[in-house]
């Protein structure tokens, strides 16, 4: 079975500096609160998410200490969606079969974190479009080490920021283009220097990125390719608030074309042993991290 793997790059954001001490170490304090997470009952770990009629639970779990790596299965169901079973080949309904609200399918993520320095933590998640995403996934982490360090009143409080890795593809299509006709950059809206949008940067009904939108000086001017290379480095640098950076231009054959880094994931297509049910074999979608993380 082929299986597409993205990369992302991990990063603990606290909370509020003046209110909450910094984590020491996140790969120990991730390492800790997950693992303990992992004795519990299966019922315990399982989180409800209403508007997506799921949950999900962590299913596997194990840390290489040598390596400093998170080997992680995480599985899921829908709820509330009964479906007629039919044989198809009679058309025939199969009632013994027929779920009930509360019953689910069950599906499978697997990911890997590798928490190279205190700076750098690389994360390989297995796409299945039946599963849970990458976001819900990090949210369920995130809540659950904010609930131990609650409980414990250690102080510490944070998030998890993630940035996805961008393939080099993205500054190959830069190369192609005629003109840039503008660029757009996602950031951080609390970053933002100017007094009237940080007036607004705590609301909840507003989400917590802002577009900025740069065009060329003059008409029929463009940005320079070596510009659009700078807001990619700033993309790429530890502590930059930047969070996407999308382009729109004129091909080599003056033809419009957008391409931005949310689009240009890096990622790679694996082949992946099955189990009896036909589903992804855990211990070879590990064995694959493994290899894969080698190289980061």
């Amino acid at each position: 079975m082929k299986k597409t793997v993205y990369y992302y790059v991990l990063k603990p954001i606290n909370i509020d500096d003046e209110k909450y001490a910094q984590v020491e170490s996140f790969a120990d304090d991730f390492n800790s609160i997950i693992s303990k997470l992992f004795l519990e009952e299966k019922n315990s770990r399982k989180e409800t998410l209403t508007k997506e009629k799921k949950i999900l639970y962590l299913s596997d779990y194990k840390y290489d200490a040598t390596n400093r790596i998170a080997y992680i299965k995480v599985t899921s169901a829908k709820y509330d969606a009964v479906r007629n079973v039919v044989n198809t080949n009679t058309l025939e309904d199969k009632t013994e079969l027929i779920k009930g609200v509360s019953d689910g399918e069950e599906e499978s993520n697997h990911l890997a974190i590798k928490f190279i320095s205190a700076k750098k933590t690389v994360c390989l998640f297995e796409s299945n479009y039946y599963g849970i995403g990458f976001t819900k996934i990090i949210k369920y982490f995130e809540k659950k080490i904010k609930t131990a360090h609650k409980e414990s009143e250690d102080g510490v409080y944070y998030n998890i920021n993630y940035q996805n890795i961008v393939s080099h593809d993205f500054l190959a299509a830069l190369e192609k283009v005629n003109r840039v006709k503008m660029v757009t950059l996602e950031v951080d809206r609390k970053a933002l220097g100017v007094s009237d949008q940080k007036a607004f940067a705590d609301r909840a009904d507003l989400s917590s990125t802002a577009d900025i939108v740069f065009k060329p000086c003059g008409k029929g001017a463009t940005i320079l390719t070596d510009t659009v290379k700078a807001f990619f480095k700033m993309y790429n640098e530890d502590g930059m608030s930047v969070r996407s950076v999308s382009v729109d231009a004129d091909s080599e054959n003056k033809e419009p074309i957008q391409f931005n880094t949310e689009q240009m994931k890096e990622k790679v297509s694996k082949e992946v042993e099955v189990d009896a049910n036909g589903e992804v074999d855990t211990q070879s979608m590990f064995a694959i991290f493994e290899e894969l993380l080698e190289q980061v």
